[in-house]
């Protein structure tokens, strides 16, 4: 199974709540009736304090992102045949479009290809 990484920043003019709201209901179900290669779409969204807005772990070295993104496929075929649907089709012009209304213009901060380890805790 590939995994790519992504890490996403919000617009400055949406609330938290707003662009969780948003990514969850509207964009992913978006991308993954568009791009069937998506075989799941996970979002580690950065805990904030709900009383103050403040974030909980501070940002490492500037980074400033708001969630981490794991979009997984199958095979790098699948993540290939994605990327090429983004260039053929006008799936990346709905995608872009809706992206537009939450994510910051500079809110995709890297594209990672990662390679997963897993350890379990054995049950006593």
């Amino acid at each position: 199974m590939i995994k790519v990484m992504f890490l996403v920043k919000k617009k400055s003019d949406i609330t938290f709540e707003e662009f969780v709201k948003h990514y969850d209901e509207i964009h992913v179900p978006l991308a993954m009736r568009h791009l069937p290669h998506i075989k799941k779409h996970v979002r580690n969204y950065i805990r904030v304090d709900a009383d103050n807005g403040t974030v909980i772990l501070p940002r490492a070295n500037g980074m400033d992102f708001d969630c981490i993104s794991e979009v997984y496929f199958d095979s790098m075929e699948g993540w290939q045949a994605t990327g090429h649907s983004n260039k053929t089709t006008n799936v990346g012009e709905i995608l872009g479009k809706d992206q537009a209304t939450f994510v910051d213009d500079h809110g995709i901060q890297g594209n990672f290809m990662v390679e997963e380890h897993v350890t379990l805790s054995k049950s006593r």
